[in-house]
């Protein structure tokens, strides 16, 4: 894993709150650089679905969809 890899995974866990699972990379970024939106894998590490192939990370970007 390279460096901004590893800082895209640090900053991920901050907007979520807890350990992103499945990560295969970032689908798209903000303004600023920082994740906008994972693309995760359709099972987790233990063989688990996960159902969402992009998922909205960003907070601000959360907020603003979740008044739609």
């Amino acid at each position: 894993m390279d460096k901004t890899q590893d800082i895209d995974l640090k900053i991920l866990e901050l907007q979520l709150g807890r350990e992103p699972r499945g990560v295969l990379g970032i689908a798209a970024r903000c303004v600023c650089g920082a994740p906008l939106v994972v693309a995760t894998a359709p099972r987790l590490e233990n063989g688990s679905p996960f159902p969402t192939m992009f998922y909205l990370t960003h907070p601000a970007a959360v907020k603003g969809c979740s008044v739609l």
